[in-house]
């Protein structure tokens, strides 16, 4: 992203980008992500994409209740889901809005809200822990396939403790050695 799709972004939907927001959109630090399309949306880099997306809600708002212009949607998930910054925190905050309308959306106080992970203490650990950890994933599931090596099982309670602990910074792989294993780590060289 450049500069000049900062500013179309900030002029077009009246918002002030932090500075830590603006250095990941014109950073390389996805480079490689194109090769897995599924993946793109965890952060979007087309300001066009980001303008449609957030004039969108705030027109229709969110599961019938508004969507402030504090907010902005930096990404989605495969499953659709919305990552939404919160632009008056500092670090930014990122949230997990599911979209199965489960939510306790909360527009006034987000505090409140319930989501599992739990908010990403700036714009990094969202990076790191969401579109990269799902690079580094789908790398790893092509190279088991090349290899003829399954993948490794982990139930889904085990999953969302695991990314509640890459949101809260308490990660640790070699906590997970069922998942990070000498296969995940020959993928991840290779990124």
């Amino acid at each position: 992203m450049t500069l000049f799709d900062i500013e179309q972004i900030e002029n077009t939907l009246s918002i002030n980008l932090p500075e830590e927001l603006k250095e990941k959109y014109t950073s390389n630090i996805l480079d490689g992500i194109e090769e897995f399309p599924e993946i793109m949306g965890y952060f979007m880099l087309n300001a066009d994409e980001i303008i449609k997306m957030n004039q969108r809600l705030r027109k229709k708002g969110l599961w019938k209740k508004p969507f402030p212009e504090y907010l902005l949607v930096i990404g989605r998930d495969e499953g659709r889901e919305y990552y939404i910054a919160d632009l008056r925190e500092s670090p930014l905050r990122v949230f997990r809005v599911m979209n199965n309308k489960t939510w306790a959306y909360d527009p006034e106080d987000l505090s409140k809200n319930t989501v599992l992970p739990p908010p990403h203490e700036g714009i990094g650990s969202y990076i790191e822990s969401m579109p990269l950890f799902h690079l580094h994933l789908h790398r790893e599931a092509r190279l088991r396939k090349e290899l003829g090596v399954p993948e490794p099982e982990i139930s889904g309670d085990d999953m969302n403790k695991m990314l509640e602990q890459r949101a809260n910074g308490t990660f640790r792989e070699e906590d997970w050695p069922q998942i990070y294993d000498e296969i995940y780590y020959k993928a991840r060289e290779k990124s």
